[in-house]
């Protein structure tokens, strides 16, 4: 996991979470706010495709493009 996020970061597309089988989530960022941030919008996300049904459509590629150039996203 470790050399993952360190590979990720080096290639300028820094990593904020993972899930571990046994731990659960694990968010990091800038401050701990940031950090509980994260986290409540990953728990909401979670919580809306549980609720929701029928797995959501996956978004194009120009969608995503869309979305990295107006939230300044680096993935």
């Amino acid at each position: 996991v470790a050399q993952t996020i360190t590979r990720y970061g080096q290639q300028g597309k820094p990593i904020r979470a993972v899930m571990l089988a046994r731990l659960g989530p694990n968010v990091w960022h800038d401050s701990p706010a940031a950090a509980m941030a994260a986290l409540e919008e990953l728990e909401e996300s979670a919580r809306l495709l549980a609720l929701g049904g029928a797995p959501p459509e996956s978004l194009t590629a120009p969608q995503i493009d869309d979305l990295r150039q107006v939230f300044g996203a680096r993935w």
